[in-house]
Parts: structure tokens; C-alpha cells; sequence
């Protein structure tokens, strides 16, 4: 048996005949008196804490910082060479983002991540282009066509954008993608973008 074993499931150090309970007191009232005596300085005045300036995501004030967030509410057909819509906007940091065209339009130049996620449904497969300026940036392509399956593909790119420059997801032109787009509340066909640099 561990000597410093309290029999209660807990590990206790003991000294000679010295509780363990009194000397936890002991501590506690030592600390605390250290405590106070550095809390106050020469002109026995409480020391403030320095704060420390932080990131509220939830305030309203986003300030100058450029980001979005939408995704596809429902399944989608895949046409081919067609601009994907993604519906659904949960972050619009700088108003850029239009969920009715499925547009990014940059609010201020700088460096910008862009990324897709896109899930085609069983028996599809999609080629997808990550656009600026009419420009292909990145490109993905997966497919769902081997038995009771859907995968997924994520595509990243960083591009320098202007302000008023434009970022879209649009299926291929040289790819015939088919079938449709899954999209439901376990997996997101999604499109984000964040300004990371001036």
C-alpha cells in the first residue's frame, strides 16, 4: 500500500505526525497574505490587472476585417460552366459576399484566402474552378460514382485581390460535370474567404 495514500482514493503527502488538512491551511493562508502584499505597491493603492486588448468575434463592430461564410441549403444540379450560389451567408465581415449571385467582391485590397467544399451526391462528379477576375485560381475535382458513396473535395487558394475585384466557385468548362451537388445539415457545400494581409 502507498504510504501516501489517504484510503479515501486520494494521494496525500504527510509529514511525520503532521495532518495533511493543516498544512493545506497553512499554505492557503500563506499564499493568500503573499498575495495581497503584492497587490498593493508603495502608496497602498490596488494594482490594476493590465488588460490585454482582445478579439470579440460576436461584437458589432468588425472594424476593418474582411471575411465570409456561406453555404448551399439544399442539393444543387451540376450544370456545366455555371456559377454556384451558396445561399445561405453566416459571416459577412465587409459586406463582399452576395448570396444571391454567389459573388465575393473584395471590400478592400490586400491578400485574401479563398476556399470551396464541395460534396457531389451518389453517381455525380464534379470539376470545380475557383475564380478571380474571370481568372482561374484553383481547381478541384471529386467524384461519387463508385457505389453508395459521396465524397468531397476542398480547394484553397490565395490570391491578391484589388478592391472591386471579384472571386467566384463555378464548375468547369472543360470537365462535363454531372449529376448534383450534395448539400444537407451533415456535410456543406460551402465557399469562404478571409482578408489576411494589406
Amino acid at each position: 500500500m502507498n504510504d501516501n495514500y489517504d484510503g479515501n482514493g486520494n494521494d496525500a503527502f504527510k509529514k511525520g505526525n503532521g495532518n495533511v488538512i493543516d498544512e493545506n491551511k497553512h499554505l492557503k493562508k500563506l499564499l493568500n497574505s503573499e498575495s495581497k502584499a503584492r497587490l498593493v505597491d508603495g502608496t497602498d493603492k490596488l494594482m490594476r490587472p493590465k488588460r490585454e486588448r482582445r478579439l470579440l468575434v460576436n461584437s458589432g463592430d468588425h472594424g476593418d476585417r474582411v471575411a465570409f461564410y456561406a453555404f448551399m441549403s439544399n442539393n444543387e444540379a451540376i450544370l456545366k460552366h455555371h456559377t454556384l450560389t451558396f445561399d445561405v451567408t453566416k459571416v459577412n465581415y465587409g459586406s463582399g459576399y452576395n448570396n444571391n449571385t454567389g459573388i465575393f467582391t473584395a471590400p478592400a485590397s490586400g491578400v485574401y484566402v479563398i476556399t470551396t467544399t464541395i460534396h457531389p451526391f451518389i453517381n455525380s462528379a464534379a470539376s470545380i474552378d475557383i475564380i478571380v477576375n474571370n481568372n482561374v485560381q484553383g481547381s478541384i475535382f471529386t467524384d461519387s460514382t463508385e457505389g453508395y458513396e459521396t465524397n468531397a473535395a476542398t480547394g484553397i487558394v490565395i490570391a491578391w485581390m484589388n478592391q472591386g475585384d471579384v472571386s467566384f466557385v463555378r464548375t468547369s468548362a472543360n470537365y462535363n460535370s454531372y449529376g448534383s451537388l450534395y448539400s444537407i445539415i451533415i456535410n456543406r457545400c460551402s465557399f469562404t474567404g478571409w482578408k489576411i494581409s494589406d
